[in-house]
This record gives structure tokens, C-alpha cells and sequence, in this order.
């Protein structure tokens, strides 16, 4: 019996009760729905959008942790044209892109499935024209740049939303798809929480062995700093594990003499293959020197010393190191009850 008020059936196996579910949405008054990992099938996804779509009650749906496919996608999209009660939508971890991780015996990441990104731009299209949605939870879906891209271009054209609060966490997000972000972020008024979390902001990540891959790239990251200077409604950023900071670790004679710079010298800025570099392990007799590059956590770090809406920066597992810690807080020591995020290793 779904009736007024909440309803939250979280954690049951409920395949093949979309269709219940989506008629007594079209009669009830219910105002939020809760159906997170119910091992709910693109058929229920389709007919609890179908009953969304006729819904005039319905404020919150969270279907997150279903894994329902790029067919969802295309059913909210078709249901958010109509409705205009929903504010709150959670699709978080449903493969809307058609692909997913999982680890091998070996306990190495793969991506599985084919990437579709059909659910996600029909997602985007109905974006670009909904009036009513303020908080959209996408994470966890591979959405990766195409996706992001689409969403982002939805939601910076659509100057009637009112989307406060969007979550990108997990999604393979790349410096390309960063520019995208920062191209709505710098126009869109409404929006005080973005969640970028676990993503590849600056073209780096480390594979299972724990070694760097990937070609650090600063370009994504220095324009979302650009557009945090210049928002004024975002409050809140993530930006946790999102390897902001590149670690060379030489490890041959040859290579070590390309270093120009004092390698010896905990700190001491030195210039290796045209970069500018931070020595974070300084050479002995023994051992070879490791270095970082700081450019993407200073990047935010200008910003977050510039930006005049922002009071919370989450900034965790990105290799902090004592330095960049102590840039970051330099950066907001002046700014009052500001909640900035820096665990790590």
C-alpha cells in the first residue's frame, strides 16, 4: 500500500515490482520514494518512470544502486518532460552508459559492457528544458566525458533550472570533461554543491600495482579553478581522489642528471624535462629523488583564496604533502568556519 508521505523499501529484492509501484505512483500521494539496491531491472525502471510522468504528488526518487542501464536514462527523460513536481532524482550506480568496474582474480579494475550513451543524452535533452529539478545524483555511472559533457551543456544552457546540487562522483571524468564542468560552473547561478570525487580531473591515476599512469594534465582542473573564482552560488566542491598532484619517482643515473636543481634539498623547486617540480624526496648517496608537481592543487588553492561564495573544499587523497597542505590552509586561514577537507595517506 503506497499511500502519502515517504515510502522507503530500500534493500529488498523487488524486480518485476516496477510496474505496482509505477500505477500506484499515477493515484497516491506519495511524496518520496526510496528504492535503493533492489535489484530493480530496466522493465521496472521504465514503468516506475511511466508512473512518474502522471505523478503531480512526487517529490524525491531515489533509485540508486539498481543497475537498470542507458533504458533508464531514457525513461526519466521521457517522464521529466511532463512531471514538473520532482526535485529530487538519485540514479546513482545504474550503468545508464551501459558499462561498469569490476575486478579480475587478480584484483585488477576492468571496465565491462559497451559504452552507450544514449540513456544519458536523452537525460540531458529533457535538462535542458526541466524546470523543477534541484538536486540530480549521477554517480557512479561511467557517465565518463560524452556524458558529462552533454549534462554539463544542458544545464549551463537552461537558464530556468534551478539544480542546486549535482553529483558527478566515480565517472571517469577526464580533463576534457572537467572543461565541460567548469564551462557550466562559471554560468550557472543556481547550483551551491557539486560532488567531483574519484574521477581523473587531471589525465592521472594509479593502476592496481599502485603506479602512476596516464599523462598529468592541468588544463581541466586550472579551468574549474578559474570558474570556482568566479561563481557565486557554489558553496561546496569535492574534489577528493582525483590525483591533483603527479609524482615522478626517478629511478635511473640518466634520467636523474636531466634534473636541473638542487635534488639534494627537501622543497627545493627544480626543472626536469621543461616542468617545474617540488623535490618531496631528496637524493642521498642511496637513493634517487621523487618529485612532485603541485600545479593542479595550486590552482585550487588560488582559487579557493579568491572565491567569495565557497565554504566547504574537500580536497582528501589527492597526495598531499605537507607543503600543499600548508598552501591550502594559508589560503582560507582569513575566511571564518570554512570546512576544508585534506585526509590522506
Amino acid at each position: 500500500n503506497v499511500s502519502g508521505g515517504d515510502y522507503d523499501v530500500n534493500a529488498h529484492n523487488l524486480q518485476g515490482s516496477g510496474e505496482a509501484f509505477g500505477e500506484a505512483l499515477k493515484t497516491s500521494s506519495l511524496k518520496e520514494l526510496k528504492m535503493v539496491n533492489c535489484n530493480l531491472d530496466a522493465i521496472d525502471g521504465k514503468a516506475l518512470a511511466e508512473g512518474l510522468a502522471i505523478s503531480a504528488s512526487l517529490t524525491s526518487l531515489d533509485l540508486s544502486r539498481n543497475y537498470c542501464g542507458p533504458e533508464l536514462g531514457i525513461a526519466m527523460a521521457d517522464a521529466l518532460r511532463v512531471n514538473t513536481s520532482l526535485t529530487q532524482l538519485d540514479l546513482q550506480c545504474n550503468k545508464l552508459c551501459g558499462v561498469w568496474l569490476a575486478e579480475d582474480v587478480l584484483g585488477q579494475v576492468e571496465q565491462k559492457g559497451f559504452y552507450d550513451a544514449s540513456g544519458i543524452k536523452a537525460l540531458a535533452d529533457t535538462m535542458g528544458i526541466n524546470a523543477s529539478l534541484t538536486s540530480l545524483g549521477l554517480g557512479y555511472n561511467q557517465l565518463q566525458d560524452e556524458g558529462v559533457t552533454s549534462i554539463c551543456y544542458a544545464v549551463q544552457s537552461n537558464k530556468q533550472l534551478k539544480l542546486a546540487s549535482l553529483d558527478f562522483e566515480y565517472n571517469k571524468i577526464t580533463v576534457v570533461g572537467a572543461k565541460s564542468v567548469a564551462a557550466m560552473l562559471a554560468v550557472t547561478a543556481s547550483l551551491t554543491k557539486l560532488d567531483l570525487s574519484s574521477n581523473v580531473l587531471c589525465g592521472i591515476w594509479t593502476d592496481w600495482q599502485g603506479q602512476q599512469q596516464g599523462t598529468y594534465n592541468v588544463e581541466g582542473i586550472n579551468a574549474i579553478a578559474s570558474a570556482l573564482c568566479v561563481s557565486t552560488s557554489l558553496t561546496a566542491i569535492d574534489l577528493s581522489s582525483n590525483q591533483l598532484i603527479s609524482i615522478i619517482e626517478i629511478d635511473d643515473e640518466e634520467v636523474e642528471k636531466e634534473v636541473d636543481g638542487d635534488i639534494h634539498t627537501l622543497g627545493a623547486e627544480v626543472v626536469f624535462r621543461g616542468t617545474k617540480f617540488i623535490v618531496a624526496t631528496a637524493a642521498t648517496d642511496e637513493e634517487y629523488p621523487i618529485l612532485k608537481d603541485l600545479s593542479g592543487i595550486s590552482a585550487i588553492a588560488g582559487a579557493l583564496r579568491i572565491s567569495a561564495s565557497l565554504t566547504l573544499c574537500d580536497v582528501s587523497w589527492n597526495g598531499l604533502d605537507r607543503a600543499s597542505k600548508t598552501l591550502l590552509k594559508d589560503c582560507v586561514k582569513d575566511k571564518l568556519n570554512f570546512n576544508l577537507g585534506m585526509y590522506d595517506r
